[in-house]
């Protein structure tokens, strides 16, 4: 099921968020990043980092440095 937003108007940054008239809709797609922050990024994981280059684009992987967060 699509998420579905309506347009919000804002007179100022101290109002409240106030619906368009419009009452228009718009699909969106909403992403959701898990970031672990409990795991060491030891050899292991500059091991699989290593890995995955070989076979994919290594900015796609999921195992980085946490210096590029």
């Amino acid at each position: 099921m699509p998420a579905r937003v309506e347009r919000m108007a804002r007179r100022s940054d101290f109002d409240q968020y106030t619906p368009c008239c419009s009452g228009e809709t718009y699909d969106v797609v909403i992403y959701c990043g898990i970031i672990d922050i409990l795991q060491d990024y030891d050899i292991s994981k500059k091991l699989e980092h290593a890995y995955k280059s070989l076979q994919v684009d290594p900015s796609s992987i999921s195992a980085v440095d946490p210096k590029l967060y």
